[in-house]
């Protein structure tokens, strides 16, 4: 039987893809290698701009609420607290949460095959061809890719795979601290940063750096273990794929959404806003008709792909100028506060841009009194 689309994944682009189509009577398969629901690899922070995206049911899997942020400096007592009235992220378990989605997405009509591996696909003008293993063959109009970060639709269709720039280290503990605060640190690791991220009874507790420091990252993991007070545990490792001007969205009859489309925000490193608004958006392309590529394209460019641009921009200054950052981020609440715009989506990186630059006389002249002090450490 021939579909209107076949969804290579089914993680939040593909299952939010998925039941996007279906709504508008697309006859529509997913495809994914694992059975769910199935565990992820994931901080499990939903942002708040996520939610007007997501179908009814999202409070049932919710574990937490936070509404304030806690940024540290290295392992100094440098810190900054950022609060909101309503929640700005919701921790949930990737598990549960993805399931949420796919079950929205089975509801409306959409058909499930998992436990088969996606082996290759071939299209020419009048449509694609998906090979699977165990052996079955799957025809369709078209072929979105949400699978993910090592996604073998993306390698197949690009003769140079585009690099992962990111390498993050995770694990979980329990954890009594019972309250919402989510934490960020800036500065003990070059080029990235560490978290830990409440869930009730255990936290998530991670780092993240930049792919040329991954050859030291046990050790920086460790020493943020130890700076916490907490016991060391082994921890689970995965590359991000974050977004870089070189992105690639479309080919003929091929779109990518989510992890596979190299969309992770290169100052925090989410992924799940990105991956369902492009599964979204590559969802109401095939829906609209016409140049199916052309016009994901540009809503892509209006919307997510420029805000990328930005915050690719800004991550450049934030993770080789960590203090400097920190320090601007200290002296000005007003970047506090339009940071917590962007988490909202109140906000965007331009107004983060614009906040940032605004003042920047008194950010300086406090940073050449430090220098002066020999207080302040640039790297």
């Amino acid at each position: 039987m021939a579909h209107d689309v076949i969804i290579v994944g089914a993680g939040p682009a593909g299952s939010t893809a998925a039941r996007v189509l279906a709504e508008s009577s697309k006859h529509v398969v997913i495809i994914d290698k694992a059975k769910f629901p199935r565990d992820k690899l994931c901080a499990g922070g939903v942002t708040s701009k996520v939610i007007p995206l997501l179908p009814p049911g999202f409070n049932d899997i919710i574990i937490s609420s936070v509404h304030k942020t806690i940024i540290h400096y290295s392992n100094t007592d440098l810190r900054v607290g950022i609060e909101s009235i309503e929640p700005c992220t919701y921790m949930v378990e990737r598990a549960a949460f993805d399931m949420y989605l796919l079950d929205a997405a089975i509801t409306s009509g959409v058909k499930f095959i998992e436990g088969k591996r996606v082996i290759g696909f071939w299209q020419d003008s009048k449509g694609v061809e998906v090979y699977t293993d165990p052996p079955d063959t799957f025809k369709a109009n078209y072929l979105i890719a949400a699978d993910g970060a090592m996604s073998r639709i993306h390698s197949q269709t690009f003769s140079q795979r585009q690099p992962y720039n990111a390498y993050c280290l995770e694990a979980k503990i329990p954890w009594s601290n019972q309250n919402d605060e989510v934490i960020f640190n800036f500065g003990s690791t070059p080029t990235g940063y560490a978290w830990i991220f409440p869930k009730g009874d255990y936290a998530s507790i991670g780092l993240g750096v930049r792919s040329k420091n991954i050859s030291n990252i046990f050790e920086y993991y460790k020493r943020f273990f130890d700076m916490h007070g907490i016991k060391w545990v082994k921890p689970k490792g995965l590359s991000l794929p974050m977004y870089s001007m070189e992105t690639r969205l479309t080919h003929k009859r091929v779109l990518f959404a989510g992890d596979a489309a190299h969309l992770v925000d290169p100052i925090t490193g989410e992924g799940i806003y990105h991956a369902i608004l492009s599964g979204s958006m590559a969802a109401k392309a095939i829906i609209s008709g016409g140049n199916t590529g052309t016009t994901y394209q540009t809503m892509m460019n209006k919307t997510i792909l420029k805000e990328l641009r930005r915050a690719f921009f800004l991550s450049l200054i934030m993770y080789h100028f960590p203090r400097l950052s920190f320090e601007a981020l200290r002296l000005h609440p007003s970047i506090g506060k339009t940071y917590l715009g962007v988490i909202t989506g109140e906000n965007t990186y331009k107004d983060l841009l614009k906040t940032s630059t605004h003042s920047p006389y008194k950010i300086l002249k406090h940073i050449i009194k430090c220098l002066q002090a020999d207080q302040l450490s640039v790297r």
